[in-house]
């Protein structure tokens, strides 16, 4: 049976591409080289999310009626800056498609800040440890900003049960879950009542603590 794929290039452009339900991320790429012009090889497909599709995955198993389409450049080696807070800024030669986890690591060797406490910020987004550069759009001398967390403070990825959004953030081991709750309802915008926070299987009461819920750079779901 055939469906339809919305697929959305990082320049904003979308793309409508009928497929096959048995048909492959490398079958859409196929259909997409006739649409952009853009060689197969360097195409890189992801969800909205960021999550990278191997060529053999089938969107209609796995429920993907929209994804993102980014173009991987012929030379993926770059330099680019990073600059911590006390304004130091550290010269980065990196591939664009390694991981923000591989730039933590160069970062802890450079400034002895541990890849646990780091937090880098690249045009107002949060860097994911398991995300590529290259999802982040970041460049030849671009500018990625470094914060290092105080040692109480955490960052929780907290995903949606249904759909395709999550979100890092910023908490302290003081902090309830009902602080939890109203930061999560700053990027859903949804009732705070109708929040319902769930950590390895267990529902979470709004005056438990991060600490003792056991808490720690950890993802969640809500």
């Amino acid at each position: 049976m055939a469906f339809t794929v919305s697929v959305k290039t990082s320049t904003g452009q979308r793309h409508e591409v009928k497929v096959d339900s048995s048909d492959t991320v490398q079958d859409l790429k196929t259909q997409l080289r006739v649409q952009t012009g853009i060689p197969i090889e360097h195409m890189m497909c992801t969800t909205p999310v960021g999550q990278i599709l191997e060529d053999e995955c089938i969107p209609s198993k796995c429920g993907f009626s929209l994804l993102c389409l980014w173009i991987r450049p012929q030379e993926t080696g770059l330099t680019f800056t990073v600059k911590t807070e006390k304004e130091i800024e550290h010269e980065v030669h990196m591939d664009s498609l390694d991981l923000v986890k591989t730039l933590k690591l160069i970062l802890q060797e450079k400034t002895q800040c541990p890849i646990d406490r780091q937090k880098l910020m690249f045009n107002g987004r949060q860097l994911e440890d398991d995300h590529p550069l290259s999802v982040y759009e970041i460049q030849q001398a671009s500018v990625v900003h470094m914060m290092v967390h105080k040692n109480n403070d955490v960052v929780v990825k907290v995903k949606q049960m249904i759909g395709y959004k999550s979100w890092l953030i910023d908490l302290n081991l003081c902090d309830t879950v009902k602080n939890l709750k109203a930061k999560i309802q700053d990027h859903d915008r949804g009732p705070i009542d109708e929040i319902h926070i769930f950590f390895e299987g267990e529902e979470l009461k709004d005056e438990r603590t991060v600490s003792d819920c056991g808490i720690n750079i950890c993802p969640t779901s809500t």
